[in-house]
């Protein structure tokens, strides 16, 4: 039996993702040290059950999508949603000490690309290189393995624009939350 003090909360399972069994995850781990983990503990009836993890991957910055074992529906993973996520403490100090002696390992190391994630463009304004799309990135349509963008143009439509690997972006300023897009001929028609 797993006792209340041999676990360390670590986040939250949110909502499943997908037909497949797949869950949305928040969560002070990434999805690597998710993956890393010996198994992860769910309270259920007053017990704590443990979970073992097939697969983690990241979402945005500050989510993962996690494959339990066993769960392999939409109906299953709804049924551990909403819940609270636990490690046991021993896996969270193992991932300590491996971080720490990673951090001393690459002190001298700089890295000047900050990664961020489709989720991270939410708000930003978009044009298009020409000139026939202005608006802004008002959500992201995750429902699906090809993401896409909820662009709410200058005509107050609603568009949708797939965030297709980051083709179409040709420029992110951070700076101004602006993006220009090199739309293919056309796309914009099918939101018509």
């Amino acid at each position: 039996m797993i006792l209340r003090t041999e676990l360390k909360e670590i986040g939250k399972l949110q909502r499943p993702h997908g037909i497949n069994g797949e869950i949305n995850v928040q969560s002070q781990l990434d999805a690597d040290e998710l993956a890393s983990l010996r198994c992860v503990v769910l309270e259920i009836d007053g017990i704590f059950v443990p979970f073992f993890i097939n697969a983690s991957r990241p979402k945005s910055a500050q989510t993962s999508l996690l494959t339990i074992d066993g769960i392999t529906s939409e109906a299953e993973a709804a049924k551990l949603c909403p819940a609270t996520l636990y490690a046991l403490r021993d896996d969270i100090r193992r991932l300590e000490a491996t971080d720490s002696e990673s951090e001393e390992d690459s002190e001298d190391e700089e890295d000047d690309e900050e990664g961020f994630y489709a989720e991270d463009l939410i708000g930003y304004t978009v044009e298009s290189d020409d000139g026939f799309l202005r608006g802004e990135i008002v959500d992201l349509d995750d429902s699906t393995d090809n993401y896409l963008f909820i662009v709410r143009d200058q005509d107050g439509r609603r568009l949708m624009l797939p965030v297709a690997d980051g083709s179409m972006i040709e420029e992110v300023d951070t700076q101004r939350h602006h993006i220009l897009l090199s739309l293919p001929e056309g796309l914009l028609d099918l939101n018509n």
